[in-house]
């Protein structure tokens, strides 16, 4: 074999390797996305022109652990099935719930929640685009901006702060806010006093 030979079927192989890994990961993305129906309640349904409804009042959507909830619903059907909502609200909600640590990877994932002026979720690509005074809290962490995005299927969120903020960055709402909250400290109780210790019960104060 020659060399450009050798060459050209080391491309294909990485390629070939490439390839086979995109799709396992692939499989893998669309084995987590939720196959149940999706279900809307609302006080008030209308039939828009080109396909699209329109929901008002008490709006709720749920798909699979997946709820979204608001004053007024805008759902686009595709061809394929898929669909776009976008939710608005005074806030618009997001309530995704949390997997145990027996979950489909095997490791523990807390419950999401948001909340924002809308919240636009494609079901092409499991994303919920959060817009508008943003607040999303994945356990006991807050992630504030004005845009956040959630990937439903991985857990995984990017955020932003205001737009046209440059020079001013520092003014409330240009920057990314995020608030860690430390794990519980050995040998304290949730009200801050110390355990007691084994053996010994607590005494009344």
């Amino acid at each position: 074999m020659s060399r450009a030979e050798r060459v050209a079927a080391a491309f294909a192989l990485a390629f070939l390797m490439s390839s086979t890994v995109f799709a396992a990961a692939k499989g893998e993305r669309e084995q987590l996305r939720p196959t149940s129906p999706v279900k809307i309640n609302a006080d008030r349904a209308e039939w828009q022109k080109g396909g699209s409804m329109v929901y008002t009042g008490n709006v709720r959507l749920e798909s699979g652990d997946l709820k979204l909830s608001g004053d007024r619903l805008n759902l686009t059907q595709f061809d394929n099935g898929e669909f776009e909502a976008k939710v608005d609200g005074k806030p618009a909600k997001l309530d995704h719930a949390g997997l145990a640590a027996a979950g489909t990877r095997g490791d523990e994932r807390p419950p999401v929640t948001a909340r924002a002026s809308t919240l636009t979720y494609d079901s092409r690509n499991d994303i919920v685009e959060v817009a508008g005074d943003a607040l999303l809290t994945r356990g006991t962490d807050e992630i504030r901006g004005q845009n956040i995005r959630y990937d439903v299927t991985e857990r995984r969120i990017e955020a932003q702060g205001k737009e046209g903020c440059e020079g001013a960055s520092t003014k409330a709402g240009c920057q990314v806010e995020i608030v860690i909250q430390p794990p519980p400290r050995k040998g304290k109780t949730e009200g801050g006093a110390a355990a007691p210790s084994p053996g010994k019960a607590a005494s009344n104060p």
